[in-house]
């Protein structure tokens, strides 16, 4: 589940659309969650902006494997893509903030 703005959006429901994608010219990434009801998205400022010698494009994109560590949004893209992770992440999320 996904909660924004006062509405709740499902990440593995059949209607659920997410959009997460990087603009790699502007340094932008663009994020967007839709069901048949309600729609948000947004453009912001790209993780890597302000890292130093980082500069990926879109023919070299090893860094994506950083999403879902370096931007929430890239984190919750990863989630709905890999279900099968969700327990570990929920778990491990769960014990950092307990501990």
């Amino acid at each position: 589940m996904l909660h924004i703005n006062g509405v709740t959006w499902d990440i593995y429901g059949e209607d659920t659309k997410i959009t997460y994608e990087h603009k790699y010219d502007q340094d932008k990434t663009y994020f967007k969650i839709e069901d048949d009801d309600n729609s948000f998205e947004m453009t912001y400022d790209a993780w890597w902006k302000e890292v130093p010698h980082l500069k990926p494009s879109e023919w070299l994109t090893f860094e994506e494997q950083d999403n879902e560590i370096e931007d929430f949004f890239g984190y919750i893209k990863y989630l709905s893509i890999n279900e099968e992770d969700k327990n570990n992440w929920v778990e491990s999320w769960s014990e950092a903030l307990q501990g």
